[in-house]
């Protein structure tokens, strides 16, 4: 069985959003734009063993009068059964 994303990662995720979020809200007369998206891809990718990939971008874009800030983070877990038994290549991006 594959391992699950950890929930420190959740987390901490969870408190970035609100340490960005609460201090633009706070503004008045701005408009803020929030977006958290999923994907999930498994497949092969030319090898002999599955690889799962999850991905997920957070979007933050602020807008005021003439001037617009906006920001994508991404978070990437890549998995592959093979590697997780090699502690050193087992690695949450």
């Amino acid at each position: 069985m594959e391992p699950s994303i950890p929930l420190c990662a959740w987390r901490m995720l969870l408190i970035f959003v609100a340490s960005i979020v609460t201090p633009l809200c706070a503004a008045g007369e701005n408009s803020l734009n929030v977006s958290l998206g999923a994907e999930y891809t498994n497949g092969s990718y030319g090898s002999r063993t599955d690889t799962s990939i999850w991905y997920f971008p957070l979007s933050v874009s602020h807008q005021r009068e003439l001037t617009t800030f906006s920001i994508t983070i991404p978070y990437l877990i890549v998995l592959n059964r093979k590697l997780s038994q090699d502690k050193h290549l087992r690695t949450y991006l």
